[in-house]
């Protein structure tokens, strides 16, 4: 993906949410601006983002703490993912291909990544 220089930002509820502008902040020092998903990857009640290849934990306070699921060294740039239980245990997996030819329209040898789940992942550091 392209580092734009931006991080994410997320706007924080005022106590009047009839007043504005509403706060915002960063949500996470991430070169990421494509799709996010939330769900609760790590089942401790509050939602967690995924951000292509980041794994956002939420602390359940409004902030989160990023992880980084693949090597930057690989320099792997994700196009689409999606959280899925591929492998029928009853967890969620994230699942996401590379990068698109978005000028032709069609990836002839587009690389496909399946993380399992590894149910233990709020032990996260």
């Amino acid at each position: 993906m392209e580092v734009r220089g931006e991080y994410p930002e997320i706007y924080e509820i005022p106590k009047d949410p009839k007043k504005v502008p509403w706060p915002k902040r960063t949500l996470a020092e991430i070169n990421w601006g494509e799709e996010f998903l939330t769900f609760d990857l790590n089942k401790d009640g509050h939602p967690d983002i995924m951000a292509g290849p980041f794994y956002l934990q939420n602390d359940g306070k409004g902030y989160f703490t990023s992880h980084n699921l693949i090597d930057p060294a690989l320099d792997v740039k994700v196009a689409r993912f999606r959280m899925a239980d591929i492998d029928e245990d009853g967890d969620k997996d994230l699942v996401m291909v590379e990068d698109l030819s978005y000028q032709v329209k069609e990836a002839f040898f587009a690389r496909f990544a399946w993380f399992e789940n590894p149910n233990d992942i709020g032990k996260m550091p």
